[in-house]
């Protein structure tokens, strides 16, 4: 899919950008401050199409490798599924979903717009098997985290893609700002009805 194609090159393309920070300033505690990625806007449904998993988890434990190539640091988190909205895993297993960046002993990485798990805090999340290998990737970079809070009472879920510059490309083939799949906090059990309503609609 083309938007899918673009979203992976902006996220790599971000990657580079960041300039990897992989230098001693860094490692100084003095790194510069990381601007934010440019990355192909999704919608929820494009969210919900691009992904072979979509659940709702709780991140547990994260640990920082090497790839398997050896060139780039990634960190594997460890989701605890609560529920599933999509794809081929049940509820109380658990997922390893890798994200671009980490510390591995003196060495680290940053990489603006990238996903972001707080240990504990209930999410929903799409992932993407990787290009190659079978990695489980966020649809999307920081748009595919969706954190569940609770707010008055109720479960509410917020807007993703923080640390990201969205845009959308225009009839005109001009790149331009572009919302999130979300343009405000919702209700997690409306969304994750409009999630189930899109994974239903997509199997006819």
């Amino acid at each position: 899919m083309r938007i899918e194609r673009a979203s992976r090159s902006l996220c790599v393309l971000g990657a580079l950008c960041a300039g990897l920070l992989l230098s001693s300033g860094f490692l100084d505690g003095a790194a510069p401050r990381a601007r934010a990625s440019v990355v192909q806007a999704l919608s929820l449904e494009e969210l919900t199409r691009n992904a072979d998993l979509v659940i709702v988890a709780v991140p547990t434990e994260q640990h920082s490798r090497l790839d398997l190539d050896g060139k780039m640091i990634v960190t594997d988190v460890n989701l605890r599924v609560d529920e599933v909205l999509k794809g081929p895993v049940k509820r109380a297993s658990n997922v390893v979903a890798t994200l671009l960046g980490g510390r591995l002993d003196q060495l680290a990485l940053q990489v603006p717009g990238e996903a972001n798990f707080v240990s504990g805090m209930r999410v929903v999340v799409f992932l993407h098997r990787s290009q190659g290998g079978d990695d489980l990737r966020v649809v999307g970079m920081s748009q595919g985290v969706l954190p569940l809070v609770q707010q008055g009472g109720r479960t509410i879920a917020k807007p993703g893609g923080a640390g990201a510059a969205l845009v959308d490309r225009g009839g005109d083939g001009v790149l331009r700002d572009a919302p999130s799949a979300l343009m405000r906090p919702l209700p997690a059990a409306e969304l994750l009805e409009r999630i189930r309503s899109i994974v239903r609609a997509q199997r006819h």
